[in-house]
């Protein structure tokens, strides 16, 4: 089978390591528009779900190693003053989910999954624009000239997808009216600062009516910084479509200008940042393209917005349970299939948390009153945000709107590889009809937050 994948990002290329694990004689190439690796944004964190995959990957180790031995505390704080909410410890994390999560810089990421993929004779070409797609062959056509066949094509080009674009003329990406600020500050300047000093030992983050903050510690030796993610819900300055678009320091301290005087205090130090208007694509987009030769994955396929914390997490489940669907084709002419049971078994569960990503936006930013202590209460009791009585045995369906208790098991606890499976050994056998979307999913939308006690 021979495989193009357009996109050396994190889900371009973990999809890669994983379709090579998978079966070795398949013929992979990456494509790369730019000469080099681009690493938009500054920090991602991967959820146990996602480093799952990575240890079945056998990468864990070179995980721990760009991301430093750091297992931080994570105080989630209140807007105004600092206040602790809740306090979430490593051991509680990895005892509740079975492995931890990762936290490190994006472009470490990325680079540990290329040098991974060069070691292992995947090949990876730069300066590799993609001008054209032609899904009834399949073909690529470069901006070159050069024409490319292949028998599958596997877009990881992300929420900008030209691919995506082709397949779907009017698909769209939707604009929340979020601005968010990137900024980081070396460590050494907290260290010398009393009232950030304590800032150092854990991770934070801070939700209130107006925007969030989350900062932490990323990147090792010389490397090491102190990041902060500044979002501002009323933001009318990112522009769209633009992700590294210099911002103007004064404007983000005056979003700000009234939230915790250590925030006031970090943004003294800030000399930069990066901006960009966050978005997510619209629900209910096609994956698989009608000659069922051509697959979005990753934020191609599903963006979401950050509150959902599992971007870069998904994209790396996509490239495993990808893998195995494609594994059960017993030739060319199965493909089609294979795309077909891939996007039945991820799109619930994605359209599941593109939905969670959306409420979040709203609970975490609930104007000050009876619904925003109502959240930190339960917080406070709920810590982990998991559900009281979980018996941490496998969610397999998306919860509904009346089980929101069991979201975050849910998200977190995913087993994509085990998952995709146990649905394939129920449904490849089977007619086409076992291949359809289960519809009833993507009615749910959960509304307002719902406010679930421990």
């Amino acid at each position: 089978m021979d495989i193009i994948i357009i996109g050396a990002g994190i889900a371009g290329l973990s999809t890669a390591l994983s379709l090579h694990q998978k079966c070795d004689r398949w013929t992979i190439t990456v494509l790369e528009r730019h000469d080099t690796l681009q690493a938009l944004g500054s920090v991602i964190g991967i959820m146990p779900s996602g480093t799952k995959v990575l240890r079945h990957l056998g990468l864990l180790d070179d995980v721990w190693r760009v991301c430093g031995d750091r297992k931080p505390v994570v105080n989630w704080r209140r807007w105004k003053d600092g206040s602790v909410l809740m306090t979430q410890t490593p051991p509680e994390r990895e005892e509740m989910f079975g492995i931890r999560a990762a936290t490190g810089k994006r472009a470490d990421f990325q680079k540990l999954l290329y040098d991974a993929a060069v070691k292992r004779g995947i090949a990876v070409r730069f300066n590799q624009y993609v001008a054209d797609v032609d899904e009834t062959v399949p073909t690529v056509t470069l901006k070159t000239g050069e024409v490319i066949t292949a028998d599958l094509i596997i877009a990881a080009d992300g929420i900008n997808s030209a691919t995506r674009r082709t397949l779907d003329p009017v698909s769209f990406q939707t604009f929340s009216g979020i601005d968010d600020y990137m900024t980081s500050i070396p460590c050494s300047v907290l260290e010398a600062d009393p009232a950030l000093q304590p800032l150092l030992t854990s991770a934070n983050l801070w939700w209130g009516p107006t925007g969030c903050v989350i900062a932490g510690i990323a990147g090792v030796g010389s490397e090491e910084r102190y990041y902060a993610e500044f979002c501002n819900i009323n933001g009318n300055t990112g522009v769209q479509g633009q992700w590294s678009q210099e911002a103007d320091i004064a404007e983000l301290r005056t979003a700000f200008a009234d939230w915790d005087p250590t925030l006031q205090a970090l943004l003294g130090h800030v000399e930069s940042a990066k901006i960009w208007h966050l978005a997510y694509t619209q629900m209910g987009l096609d994956w698989v393209s009608q000659s069922g030769k051509v697959v979005l994955i990753g934020d191609a396929a599903h963006a979401m917005l950050p509150h959902a914390m599992a971007g870069a997490t998904t994209a790396i489940e996509d490239g495993a349970s990808l893998a195995e669907c494609l594994s059960r084709a017993t030739s060319v002419a199965q493909i089609p299939r294979s795309l077909r049971a891939f996007a039945a078994i991820r799109r619930p569960r994605l359209a599941y948390i593109q939905s969670e990503g959306r409420n979040r936006s709203k609970m975490f930013h609930l104007p000050d009153g009876p619904a925003q202590q109502a959240r930190d209460e339960m917080f406070k009791k709920n810590p982990m945000m998991g559900a009281p009585a979980w018996d941490g045995k496998h969610i397999d369906e998306p919860p509904s709107a009346k089980q929101r208790h069991l979201g975050m098991p849910y998200v977190v606890g995913h087993e994509a590889i085990d998952y995709t499976n146990r649905r394939l050994d129920d449904i490849w056998d089977k007619g086409e009809e076992a291949l359809e979307l289960k519809e009833r999913w993507w009615d749910f939308s959960g509304g307002d937050p719902e406010l679930v006690s421990g």
